[in-house]
């Protein structure tokens, strides 16, 4: 009788960045637990690699090739094990669009089933596709994929299971829930404060038509659904500069904050000569978010499937959120900046 060879159950997670090292914290070192050594090995190599890019960016360095970042890879890792979770590819997301180390990939037994995580510069379309039996994907990005179904409601629903729903029949893919990290939330940023904050029927501010708004790429067209308004958005790799690094012109943007530690560093790299007083956050978010689990259904694979999202969702029971990356905690640390003072609706 001739050995039959069990599927692979594929599972897509973002590249890099905080819902992949969040993930590998929680979550792989629980499902992989003879791995647990290399993956919390790796997660510093993942945060030190952001960190690098940060400091290019800022002293204006130059950008190492593919070659020497490998070198660099190399002299990190002290093993074979560990350098296999890691692969050199661009970083398209950032401008200069740098060479970093993003995950490869890594797996073994999940119950009996055999699973292998790689990394995805985007997970969800890798279900979408059937390249993958699952996506480790975050809320908004969800929904900036899907905007354009969004209604044109004052208030229209956001949250994942109700995006889904709003799909055409036949999508390709399910909502499996909610985990506990990756906790961000999109906030409109002033490199001024508003004389007059007026506020429209759907609780964000009123801006003249045509206001010029910076935004990171992806999430334009889920921006202009859910504020609606006759704006204009500009695309940038980072909002953060473009916003803060022209204090002689009133700018805006919206930018994902979690903690608001990033935005904090800084505005205190604005000196008082620059007017740093009157750099702001507009108080509602535009849109919350945490991580999410999506579940394809390729034939002949659902239950295996449902078998590791399962598992997944189970350590996700006993993960307790980052109580740094509340809403309340952002609110906090950014104290005089939120404009204005009390909550929002």
């Amino acid at each position: 009788m001739p050995h039959q060879v069990m599927p692979e159950i594929r599972v897509a997670i973002y590249y890099k960045g905080r819902t992949l090292t969040e993930f590998l914290m929680e979550f792989a070192t629980q499902l992989f637990p003879d791995k647990k050594e290399m993956l919390l090995e790796g997660i510093p190599v993942f945060v030190g690699d952001k960190k690098r890019i940060e400091r290019l960016e800022t002293e204006s360095g130059k950008y190492p090739s593919a070659k020497e970042v490998e070198e660099e890879l190399e002299a990190i890792c002290r093993n074979s094990e560990l350098k296999s979770l890691f692969r050199v590819e661009r970083d398209t997301s950032r401008a200069n669009s740098p060479y970093r180390m993003v995950l490869q990939d890594f797996g073994g037994l999940v119950g009996n089933t055999n699973v292998l995580f790689y990394g995805a510069k985007h997970p969800i379309e890798e279900v979408v596709d059937g390249h993958a039996h699952v996506a480790i994907a975050t809320g908004d990005r969800l929904v900036a994929k899907y905007a354009i179904f969004l209604a044109q409601d004052p208030r229209p629903e956001t949250d994942p299971q109700s995006m889904l729903n709003l799909l055409p029949q036949g999508r390709s893919m399910n909502y499996e829930g909610q985990l506990h990290i990756a906790a961000a939330r999109h906030m409109i940023w002033y490199n001024h404060r508003p004389s007059d904050l007026a506020i429209n029927g759907r609780g964000f501010p009123f801006f003249p038509k045509q206001q010029l708004i910076f935004v990171q790429g992806p999430y334009h067209n889920m921006y202009e659904r859910i504020m609606g308004g006759e704006l204009t958005y500009q695309n940038t790799p980072d909002v953060e500069a473009a916003v803060l690094s022209d204090l002689e012109n009133q700018c805006i943007g919206i930018g994902i904050m979690s903690s608001g530690g990033t935005f904090m560093k800084a505005v205190a790299n604005i000196t008082p000569e620059e007017r740093k007083g009157d750099v702001c956050v507009f108080n509602k978010p535009v849109i919350e978010s945490t991580g999410i689990v999506l579940r394809s259904s390729i034939p002949g694979t659902d239950q295996l499937v449902r078998d590791v999202v399962g598992a997944i969702l189970e350590i996700n029971r006993a993960v307790r959120p980052n109580p740094d990356t509340t809403y309340e905690a952002m609110r906090a640390k950014l104290g005089n900046y939120i404009v204005p003072p009390n909550g929002y609706n």
